[in-house]
Parts: C-alpha cells; structure tokens; sequence
C-alpha cells in the first residue's frame, strides 16, 4: 500500500498536458480582475448612496 494521499500530477500538470494551461490562466485572470472592479463599483456605489442619506439628514 501507498502512503501517498494523491496519485497522478498536479491540476496545472494536468492542463499542460491537455495543452489549456494558458488558456485557463488567461480565464482565471480575466475573472479576478472583474471580481475586483465589481468590488471597487459596489463600494463606490454604497459611498455615493451613503453620502446621498447623509445629505437629505442635514
């Protein structure tokens, strides 16, 4: 018996091999940077509205 807990090689191994390494490092990059922007939008959009109820208080 093994002691190894996993048997093959790594996920990026594994996408060389089918040769999408890149495309899928491309993918995951594209999806990070719009998860950042959604991000960025969402806070500013939540300070605008905070600044807005701000206002209409005073």
């Amino acid at each position: 018996m093994s002691d190894k807990k996993h048997i093959g090689t790594n996920f990026d191994s594994f996408l060389a091999e089918e040769n999408i390494l890149q495309e899928a490092e491309i993918i995951a990059k594209n999806r990070v940077n719009a998860y950042i922007i959604e991000q960025q939008a969402n806070k500013t959009s939540d300070e605008k509205l905070s600044n807005n109820e701000n206002q209409q208080i005073t």
